[in-house]
């Protein structure tokens, strides 16, 4: 699911709908002619791993 004008989209199970993570539109700034200018644009995936109830910081599902 994503939004114009926007540089990240959820991404979802097609069959489960269960959420899965983030995909991120990136870019590297790189001064051009006394510029700022956006470079090297790169997609970026972040996801959960694993999803765990614990009584404490730091304890292990």
């Amino acid at each position: 699911m994503s939004y114009p004008h926007l540089t990240f989209t959820f991404v979802f199970d097609r069959e489960t709908y269960d959420y899965l993570g983030i995909r991120l539109k990136g870019s590297n700034d790189e001064r051009v002619d006394g510029e700022w200018r956006k470079t090297d644009r790169y997609f970026e995936m972040r996801s959960r791993q694993e999803v765990g109830v614990v009584d404490r910081i730091g304890q292990r599902p």
